[in-house]
């Protein structure tokens, strides 16, 4: 199965928004490492990015799902074999996200996640569904 097409992701995502990734905050810290080095519990993985994942914080300038508020943290693995998705500081991004599930993580490489020069299907589909749906909604 490939990556999910934009009405695919719309549906199963929780969070979807646009945003710049402003603070980018890695918990692979000194003391993460060493709880590591010392802690043989194999289900250790279970947080996985809350203790070794990456946090960013998004300025949240359009939402469709799931953001109220003008400013977001999203948390994501660290990339390589962890499909961590790789966010740039300064850089404007369409997130697909979920709630925290068990490991922590919220966004991956296997969402639609991009950055916004790259996402204009998405926010095709996403002015002309999700903000009909926002309408009924609220209306």
């Amino acid at each position: 199965m490939g990556r999910p097409t934009v009405e695919e992701q719309f549906a199963d995502a929780a969070i979807v928004f646009v945003g710049r990734a402003e603070r980018i905050h890695d918990h692979w810290t000194l003391l993460a490492k060493l709880r590591r080095w010392f802690d043989k519990d194999e289900d250790h993985w279970r947080h996985y990015c809350d203790e070794y994942g990456i946090a960013v914080t998004f300025t949240v300038s359009q939402s469709w799902k799931g953001v109220s508020s003008r400013r977001v943290t999203i948390v994501t693995g660290r990339g390589g074999g962890d499909c961590g998705f790789e966010f740039k500081s300064g850089v404007d991004y369409l997130v697909y996200a979920y709630e925290p599930g068990g490991d922590g993580c919220q966004t991956n490489i296997c969402t639609r996640t991009k950055e916004l020069a790259h996402a204009a299907e998405d926010l095709a589909f996403l002015r002309r569904n999700g903000d009909q749906r926002r309408r009924r909604r609220d209306g």
